[in-house]
C-alpha cells in the first residue's frame, strides 16, 4: 500500500480488524529516494511517475479523468465516491495506482539483498514510524 495511514485506522476502530505484513511503500520511497531529514514525505503520484517514471500517458489521462469527477478545482464533488455503481473513470483511476504497487516495490528494493539490508538498518526505524502513522490517524469518514 501507499501511505496506509488512514487505511489502518478505519479498518480497526471501525472493524476491529488489526493488519499485518503490510509494506507501505510511501516509507520505502522516503528511505530509498530522499535524503535523510527531508522535511515532507514523498506523495504517490510524484515517486511513481517523477521518481521511478511507471505511469504512461494513458495512465496521466486515467487519471485526469478520475479527477475532474471527485476534484472541486476541476469541478468534482468529493461525493462521487459514494455513487453506486462507481463511476468506471474512478474505477481506472484507483487501478493506475495498484496496477504499479509490485513494480515500484521491486524498484525501491530492487533485490533480495537489497530489501534484506534495507530490513536489517531501519526495521527499528520503519517500526516506529509505522506505529506512530497508526496511533496518530483518524479515520472516522472511511469506510
Amino acid at each position: 500500500m501507499f501511505d496506509c495511514r488512514m487505511d489502518v485506522g478505519a479498518l480497526f476502530y471501525q472493524f476491529d480488524v488489526t493488519v499485518r505484513h503490510v509494506v507501505d511503500l510511501q516509507i520505502a520511497a522516503v528511505q530509498r529516494l530522499l535524503r535523510p531529514g527531508a522535511p515532507f514525505l514523498i506523495g504517490m503520484h510524484k515517486t511513481f511517475n517523477d521518481k521511478l517514471m511507471l505511469f504512461t500517458a494513458a495512465d496521466a489521462k486515467s487519471k485526469d479523468a478520475g479527477r475532474f469527477l471527485f476534484a472541486p478545482e476541476k469541478g468534482g464533488q468529493y461525493e462521487a465516491w459514494f455513487a453506486r455503481p462507481m463511476a468506471a473513470a474512478l474505477q481506472d483511476y484507483c487501478a493506475v495506482d495498484v496496477k504499479y504497487f509490485f513494480a515500484a516495490a521491486q524498484k525501491l528494493a530492487p533485490s533480495d539483498l537489497a530489501l534484506r539490508n534495507c530490513a536489517t538498518l531501519s526495521l527499528k526505524r520503519v517500526t516506529r514510524v509505522t506505529t506512530e502513522r497508526v496511533e496518530n490517524c483518524s479515520a472516522e469518514r472511511d469506510f
